[in-house]
This record gives C-alpha cells, structure tokens and sequence, in this order.
C-alpha cells in the first residue's frame, strides 16, 4: 500500500494495527498476571502514514519479589506504521533500556537471495506477529514474542536479573 492510495485502504491499515497493539496488550496482561500492575493511558498520538490518530499507551509496573528490588516499570507506546514496508511498531521503554517490538506479515517481507537460495531478508521470521529486534544496525536480529523473549525483554528494560523477577 503506498500513499497514493485510497484513504480508506489506509484507514483498514491503521484500524488493522490498533487491533494488533490491543492484542498485544491483551498477552502482556496474561503473561504478567499476579506478576506485574498495569495502567493504560489513553489519547497516546500517533501519527504516521495513514495520519494523526490516537491509541492506548500501557505502563506495566513490576510487582517486587523482595523489599531489596526497586519496582520496575516499563512503558509500551505505540510507534505507528512504518512507512516502506508497513510494519506496526511498539517501543518499550524501562530504566535501563529501550527496546522495540514489530508486527511482521509474511505477505510485507522482503527477500534476498544468499548462495543461491531466496531467503527473508528478516532473519528469525516464523509467522505473521510481534518480533522484538534488537542487535546493532549491521546485525539486527528479530525473536518472535513469546512468553519467555518477553521476560527477557522486560529484564533488559528494567535492569533486573532472573532472580529478581517475581
């Protein structure tokens, strides 16, 4: 889909990702259940290719384990769509680091061709849904969200090692 395109095709696009971001959220909140306090803010903007819009930002609050952790807190806030290859973007933001997730659609990847062979070019794509990416520049590299890229996840954001997450 490019810009010259009809505004209601873009309108499908970005009500296509807010309901990926709601999903998103949906298994955060069940991954962190009994874990984690969540707060939504809503009116978050957004603005991207298909416009000015506004969506949920969600701030999880880990529940400490012992007196002797601090309560890490980590934002989610919703980037928007890319605007060449159309992938919903969220960032997650902690103390110590700042991450990001991205929706990835098997039908919006691109290829290169490697020793002969017609690859992805995102290394690590299994499916259509969220991947974390994260490497430097030359080498990103991409993890499909599950329950434990998520833990891990939030322990870089946070600054807290396996044992000190409930």
């Amino acid at each position: 889909m490019t810009l010259t395109e009809e505004p209601q095709k873009l309108l499908e696009l970005r009500q296509f990702y807010l309901t990926q971001v709601e999903q998103l959220y949906q298994q955060i909140q069940q991954w962190g259940t009994g874990k984690m306090e969540f707060a939504f803010t809503d009116n978050y903007p957004v603005e991207d290719k298909t416009g000015e819009y506004q969506a949920q930002f969600l701030t999880a609050n880990i529940i400490q384990k012992s007196q002797e952790v601090s309560n890490g807190t980590v934002d989610f806030w919703p980037w928007g769509i890319t605007f060449l290859t159309e992938e919903g973007i969220i960032k997650s933001h902690g103390t110590f680091n700042e991450e990001e997730l991205v929706y990835m659609q098997k039908d919006q990847l691109t290829y290169t061709e490697r020793n002969g062979q017609i690859l992805p070019l995102d290394e690590g794509f299994e499916q259509d849904g969220w991947y974390w990416m994260f490497g430097k520049l030359s080498e990103i590299k991409m993890r499909p969200l599950t329950e434990e890229v998520f833990w891990e996840l939030m322990r870089r954001c946070a600054g807290y090692s396996p044992e000190e997450l409930p």
